[in-house]
């Protein structure tokens, strides 16, 4: 699991209320934003089940303090109930998770095992067997800054050819208008002056070489740009995050077996998930330790709306505890 949350919301002075027996309507945050099924499709289908929640300001940090939760729960009870039988095992809390760097700091080698599980998820059930291939991607603007005075024919407004560049993406290939496996684009920051610009982005596709064909676009976007400008104006940097761990799976079938009678054992229906995000799994995997990815039942994650049904977490202690159990025979 690892221990970083996310920058999209505040993370600090992090205030949790717990709503007991969710009547399976709108709940009101304490700021006064309220947390309904349009914002939060599953929310309704917790009806009766107690639920932590924000304050509104700040996220809640089930991203990824559910799974450290679990997975220091398992070891409390390894330690003081010696019925409890699991094979040799390692525990990993890792950090910087949230912009794909994670893994650069797990040895492999030196954990030496033969496979990895994150905790590290959604809805309970899930079971993500396959995740995006991703990059990230900066696009730097070059202007020319005059005084607008004697701007005519002069100026190069760095602040419009970076709103031009991001108007070119394609507009049904956002987070906001994709599902399924649908790649996108997504600037989440920019920065701009008349004499430069900087956006930042991630691109995401299941596919390794449609990925490849996104970062090819955002090449032809600047160059169309440059051509009308008549100088390097704008550029394009990137570098990879991490691959879609489910082109390594696919060839451990014995993994994912154990993590399907994992969820029988625990009595959790499962779903075999293709998450439109990536785990510390991904880049785990192709450095070659197959590590799939179980649910911790958090909902709405990344913000203030973020919640966790203490249902699903119990459950999600299940399955893991069920799976150190079926490992703990050498036979399975």
């Amino acid at each position: 699991a690892h221990l970083d949350t996310a920058p999209d919301a505040p993370g600090d002075g992090v205030e949790p209320r717990l709503v007991k027996n969710y009547d399976g309507g709108a709940i009101e945050l304490d700021s006064g934003l309220v947390t309904d099924a349009k914002i939060c499709p599953n929310l309704p289908s917790h009806k009766g089940d107690d639920i932590v929640v924000t304050d509104g300001v700040t996220l809640l940090g089930a991203d990824d303090k559910a799974g450290v939760a679990v997975i220091l729960e398992i070891l409390r009870e390894i330690a003081e109930d010696p019925s409890f039988r699991h094979p040799e095992m390692r525990a990993v809390f890792s950090v910087d998770e949230e912009i794909g760097r994670s893994a650069d700091y797990i040895d492999v080698q030196k954990l030496g095992c033969a496979f990895g599980v994150t905790v590290d998820g959604g809805e309970a059930g899930d079971l993500d067997t396959t995740t995006f291939s991703a990059e990230a991607a900066t696009v730097t603007v070059k202007g020319r800054s005059v005084h607008t005075s004697s701007a005519y024919k002069t100026m190069v407004n760095a602040c419009e050819i970076a709103a031009r560049f991001m108007q070119l993406l394609p507009p049904d290939e956002k987070p906001e208008n994709t599902q399924g496996k649908e790649g996108f684009f997504h600037v989440h920051n920019l920065e701009a002056s008349v004499s430069q610009a900087k956006i930042s982005m991630i691109i995401r596709d299941f596919d390794g070489e449609k990925l490849k064909d996104r970062v090819a676009q955002l090449d032809l976007i600047a160059s169309l740009l440059n051509r009308e400008i008549g100088y390097e104006s704008v550029s394009v940097g990137h570098h990879h995050q991490y691959s879609n761990m489910g082109e390594v799976l696919v060839k451990h079938p014995e993994v994912l077996s154990r993590c399907r009678r994992a969820y029988e054992a625990a009595g959790i229906a499962v779903r075999e998930c293709a998450v439109r995000g990536g785990t510390d799994g991904s880049n785990l995997s192709w450095r070659g330790l197959p590590c799939p990815n179980f649910f911790t039942g958090a909902l709405c994650m990344h913000g203030p709306y973020e919640c966790l049904p203490v249902k699903s977490l119990h459950l999600c202690h299940d399955a893991v505890r069920a799976l150190v159990e079926i490992c703990a025979d050498s036979r399975s």
